[in-house]
Order: C-alpha cells, then sequence, then structure tokens
C-alpha cells in the first residue's frame, strides 16, 4: 500500500499488485476507484481505513471488478454501456451470442458489437456480478462531500473507458486515468483498443494523452501497476512515441515501386488472371484453377455477394460454374481448399459440394480445427456468425506444414501464412509453366508493399507470429504470381515480399516501444485465445 498525500485532509491509499485499487479518504469518509482483489475490505480494515460508501469504475474488466457484494453498503457505478457486462450475466450472455443478421451493416459498423467484434467477445464479466446502482456518463460531475470529481471518456482501452478528475473547488488533485496507460510509460495492451474489425484507437491515443497531461494534476492514479507521479511528463512521452511508430508505417525503401494491376479478361463474374486461372470479380474470395483435362481446384469459394441472400448466392455461384464449363473447359472440381476459417472464405462450400458430390476439401491442420468446431474458438467471423443456417463445413483432408499435398499430380506446398488471423494457410504450386502462391487475406495486396497491420481479434501478433513470418514463408520460394484474397493479385511478387520485410522490420521496434515489457504477443493477444504458437 501506497499513500498520497493531495492535501492536509485529502489522501489516496493505493493498493497496488499487478492491477491496482486506489482509496480516497477524506477525514472519516472513502470513496473506492476499481477493486482488483476480494479481499481489498479485509485488508482496508487491518488498515484501520473508512470503508467506501461510493465504488468507481474506470471501465469493467474481471480484474478490475473484484469486490462481488463485500461491500454492501456501497454505492456502485460503472461505466454507461458496461451495466450489463457489469451485473446481469444473461443479458451479457444474450448480447454476445451474435450472428451476423443483416449482411448489409458492414461496411458501416465492420463488425462492431456492444461486448465485441463480428462474433468475437473482447469483453469479460467481473468473476462475481455487480450490484450496480447507475451508470457514469461522460461530462458528469459526481459531488462527493465538498469534492468533485469529473467524469472524462477515454476512449482507448476499451471504448466505454473513463477517467476521474478530482477536484477541491477549482483545484485539480488528481487523475484516475483507468487503463489509458500504465508506467513507465506505456499502453496496458492493445487488444483493447480494438473497437471493430481491424481498426483500434491507436491513432487517436496521442491527443488523448495530451489532453490529459494539460489537466493541472501530477498524480496520475492508474488501474493497472503502480502510481505516476509524473504523470504529464509520462503521457506526453508516451504520445511522442505512437506519433513514431505511426509515423514508421509510412516508410519505404527507395528500391521499390508499386507493381500495376492489368485489366483482365473476364467470364462471368471470373477475372482470368492467367492462363486457365481465374478469380472471382465481386470482390470476394473464389479462385479456380482447371488443368487440361478440364479437373478444377477451388480455393477459398466464398464471392462475399452479400446483398443476396443464401438460396440466391448459391444460385449465383452456380451460375458462376456454369459459365466456367461453358466457356473455359471446366469439367469438375475434384478439390477444395481453405485458407483460413473466415466465413466468406469457406461460406459456399456446400453449395459447391451439392453441385460436385466427389470433390475433397483439405485445409492445414489447424485451419482444419477451427473450421470443424468453430464454437470452440473465441475468433472473429466465424460460420455461426454469417446467420447462414450451417455452423460447420466438412474436411476430407488434413495437411501438414511438413509435407506437399498434390492435386492430379501436381505438388502443392502448404505453408504457413500467419497476419491475418494465426490459424491461415497458403498454399504453393508450379501451374502451367509459372510459380502461384495463393496467399488468402494475409497477402491479398494489389502491387503495393505493407507495412504492420493490426487484426486483432483473430489471433494474431506483428513480427514473427504475424505477416512478417508469412512474408518470410512465402519468400523463400521464387513466385510468379500471388493470388490473395478479395480479387487481390500481383506479379512478379518476391520484390514486394521483399519490401513488406523491409518496412515490417522497420516498423517493429517503434511497436515494441509502446507496449509493456517490449512483449508483442502478450500485448496482442486476449486471454483464452488458443495458444497455437506456444505448441
Amino acid at each position: 500500500m501506497s499513500k498520497t498525500e493531495l492535501t492536509d485532509d485529502v489522501v489516496v491509499y493505493s493498493f497496488v499488485d499487478q492491477e491496482t485499487s486506489h482509496l480516497v479518504v477524506r477525514n472519516d469518509h472513502s470513496l473506492l476507484i476499481d477493486c482488483h482483489r476480494p479481499d481489498l475490505r479485509k485488508l482496508l480494515q487491518e488498515a484501520q481505513l473508512p470503508l467506501p460508501e461510493l465504488i468507481l469504475h474506470t471501465h469493467v474488466q474481471p480484474e478490475h471488478c473484484r469486490e462481488a457484494d463485500t461491500f454492501p453498503d456501497s454505492v456502485v457505478r460503472v461505466p454507461a454501456g458496461e451495466e450489463a457486462l457489469a451485473g446481469d450475466p444473461q443479458a451479457y450472455r444474450d448480447m454476445i451470442a451474435t450472428v451476423w443478421e443483416d449482411p448489409l451493416d458492414w461496411p458501416d459498423s465492420l463488425g462492431e458489437e456492444p461486448y465485441g467484434v463480428a462474433g468475437c467477445t473482447l469483453y469479460w464479466p467481473p468473476e462475481v456480478p455487480l450490484s450496480i446502482s447507475e451508470a457514469l456518463n461522460p461530462g458528469e460531475r459526481i459531488q462527493w462531500l465538498d469534492l468533485t470529481l469529473e467524469i472524462l471518456h477515454l476512449p482507448c482501452h476499451g471504448k466505454y473507458s473513463l477517467g476521474f478528475l478530482l477536484r477541491k473547488e477549482d483545484r485539480p488533485l488528481a487523475f484516475f486515468s483507468g487503463d489509458l496507460f500504465r508506467h513507465p510509460g506505456v499502453l496496458v495492451n492493445i487488444y483493447n483498443m480494438q473497437f471493430n474489425y481491424h481498426q483500434t484507437f491507436l491513432a487517436s491515443t496521442p491527443d488523448l494523452l495530451r489532453q490529459v497531461a494539460g489537466l493541472g494534476v501530477e498524480a496520475f492514479f492508474p488501474a493497472t501497476g503502480p502510481v505516476i507521479p509524473n504523470g504529464p511528463q509520462q503521457a506526453c512521452e508516451l504520445a511522442d512515441k505512437i506519433d513514431v511508430f505511426l509515423q514508421s508505417l509510412t516508410w519505404q525503401s527507395d528500391e521499390f515501386a508499386a507493381i500495376p494491376t492489368p485489366e483482365f479478361p473476364t467470364c462471368g463474374r471470373f477475372n482470368r488472371i492467367a492462363e486457365n486461372i481465374y478469380q472471382v470479380n465481386t470482390g470476394g474470395n473464389t479462385v479456380v484453377l482447371i488443368d487440361h483435362e478440364g479437373r478444377g481446384l477451388a480455393v477459398d469459394p466464398g464471392p462475399c455477394d452479400y446483398e443476396s441472400r443464401m438460396q440466391e448466392r448459391v444460385q449465383k455461384q452456380n451460375e458462376d460454374f456454369d459459365a466456367l464449363e461453358r466457356e473455359c473447359g471446366l469439367k469438375t472440381i475434384d478439390r477444395i481448399l481453405i485458407t483460413h476459417f473466415h466465413g466468406d472464405h469457406v461460406d459456399l462450400i456446400p453449395g459447391l459440394l451439392d453441385r460436385y458430390p466427389n470433390a475433397r476439401v483439405a485445409t492445414l491442420d489447424i485451419v482444419a480445427d477451427v473450421v470443424s468446431a468453430p464454437h470452440d474458438y473465441p475468433y472473429s467471423c466465424r460460420l455461426p456468425w454469417y446467420n447462414l443456417g450451417f455452423d460447420t463445413v466438412p474436411i476430407h483432408d488434413r495437411l501438414s506444414l511438413d509435407e506437399p499435398c498434390t492435386w492430379n499430380g501436381i505438388r502443392i506446398d502448404v505453408i504457413h501464412q500467419p497476419g491475418h488471423c494465426y490459424v491461415h494457410a497458403g498454399y504453393v504450386l508450379e501451374f502451367n509453366g509459372a510459380r502461384i502462391a495463393i496467399t488468402g487475406d494475409t497477402i491479398q495486396n494489389r502491387g503495393a508493399a505493407s507495412t504492420v497491420e493490426h487484426i486483432i481479434s483473430n489471433h494474431s501478433a506483428p513480427g514473427k507470429q504475424g505477416n512478417l513470418a508469412a512474408f518470410e514463408n512465402v519468400n523463400q520460394f521464387e513466385i510468379d504470381l500471388n493470388i490473395g484474397g478479395h480479387g487481390s493479385n500481383f506479379r512478379p511478387a518476391n520484390a514486394l515480399y521483399q519490401e513488406s520485410i523491409s518496412r515490417i522490420r522497420h516498423a517493429m521496434p517503434c511497436l515494441r516501444a509502446i507496449v509493456p515489457d517490449s512483449d508483442i504477443e502478450k500485448a496482442f493477444i486476449p486471454p483464452g485465445f488458443h495458444p497455437w504458437n506456444n505448441e
């Protein structure tokens, strides 16, 4: 326990472990900011401190809301929007049991949900529900004795997060900063910064940090880690480091120029991007290779045509393959490959199997695990989220990174392509005299190089567990044509791979500088996510 005297008669007692609780004492009265220990009442009694009459939470997470009912006489308040999360388990369960009810909302919401993103839960309730009195709203002022707490919105570590500026009359005394940042001037993590698919609050955080640095108080009392005696200084230093990281993302070498994508001939909704290679041009993912005997290899059947309902989408897919059979020599599909588990890459496999019942579906073993049992994994965009009426697709063959597979005598090397999500495969094969890489959504470039990506709720940390590894893995091959997700492709490929590797390596030290202990994996992967990369 540490003690900070704000005035002669206002004292803050901070109980610091990994997380922190702060008791503000005024004469014989107290209020509590966050509660990280279930035995905090006992600690207060042992220290002969007054029990809190008011408990305020900067945000709701299990590690910060452990008072349960140990303070039955206290008024407990949580940020507006987190009431169900904090105190109503059934309502919380109902709110996280989401499916894609209206796909047309996607361009606007990008999967944003009250407590998660695209079916992936990113907000977790206390171990024991709290008895909530009322919510806390940004801009509100709470009068406590002769002190005032001004409620500030701090959308960084979660979109509902708040901070409290404690004033006596017009004099600011202390700032309770929640998990905006922690000592020594680093973010608490990155995954709690995500607010929708692939987007975080990181870009807006420097301005927020500089705003709180101007509140007129030196002492910052965070929800994680020790009291920060020089809060404004550390806030500004972290803002500067984030700016350096964001600027590092724009760096490019002088040795690479973007590769323009040509116009392609079409067949129905497909572009013919090379001899006997067809890629859907709807913004979706289906790729079809047709050998000289008319046998087809389909990859990631999912045209992303969500303006239509499922029956219409299957009909459109049948029309696509009617055209391929009529105009391009296709006779059958005998192999289907999957790069990753997202619904827009697998959701039309059942319809394709109805048309070509002898086709065998194959994917990398770790991808097969998620496709076969999506409810067992806390990832976004799994099949149930699409509200299609089915939860899984069949996997006939589980592939390994250790040995290639074949398609009608053609060798296919299976490679790991983390970045868009950790559980992601790629495929390399020689077809019609060209070396082809099929890289799904991890490498979906259109001629421009990549840098560090922020795809959080799909379980992938930048660097060696993310797209750096993906580019390094495929760069071991000499690739003529890279075919990615959502209609992306480029050639030649290796120069783009190498430029992307350089750009990612340039940015990584700047990213490490803003997270605790420079531990990227811990900062990016939420608790409860399967530790594939630790096995």
